[in-house]
């Protein structure tokens, strides 16, 4: 066999297999109704109550399940368990900082003469501490920061 043959076969067999994917894909699936096992299995082993539905629903609208009263209380006591540490939230040490620079982003001084800085991102007022430094003023275009005896100016870049 030339070496054009074995590529119109090969081309050939996958037309065959996209059109059996693509058929598969498109056409409708059917549910499969659970049976009363399979939906205490799905939920944990909890029996449910049946469905319930108000006088005022229609088929197009969905049907709710009401908790019963010992499912109630046992949702109310979980609610009361102590889960620990919340994965979402850290505590971060503001006075410890591993960066290698401070910079200064901005200044903004409010009409009482109140100055604000962002530094690295974060916004600050005369009395705050930024990574274990007191911002001691705020001017202008510059803030000094202090830490003990070490004191020192952050200046806004100068526009290019």
């Amino acid at each position: 066999m030339d070496k054009q043959k074995k590529q119109m076969i090969i081309v050939g067999a996958l037309v065959l297999v996209l059109i059996v994917v693509v058929i598969n894909n498109l056409a409708p699936k059917k549910k499969k109704k659970k049976s009363r096992s399979a939906v205490a299995t799905s939920t944990g082993g909890i029996n449910l109550p049946p469905a319930v539905k108000s006088k005022t629903a229609t088929s197009s609208q969905s049907t709710f399940v009401r908790a019963s009263p010992d499912e109630i209380r046992k949702q109310h006591e979980r609610a009361g368990l102590e889960w620990g540490m919340d994965p979402f939230y850290h505590k971060i040490n503001k006075d410890v900082y591993h960066g290698s620079s401070l910079t200064l982003k901005g200044v903004s001084i409010d009409q009482k003469g109140r100055g604000y800085a962002i530094i690295n991102n974060e916004i600050v007022t005369v009395g705050n501490f930024v990574f274990g430094y007191k911002v001691d003023e705020v001017e202008k275009n510059k803030v000094l920061l202090k830490r003990g005896a070490e004191s020192f100016y952050l200046v806004l870049p100068q526009d290019e």
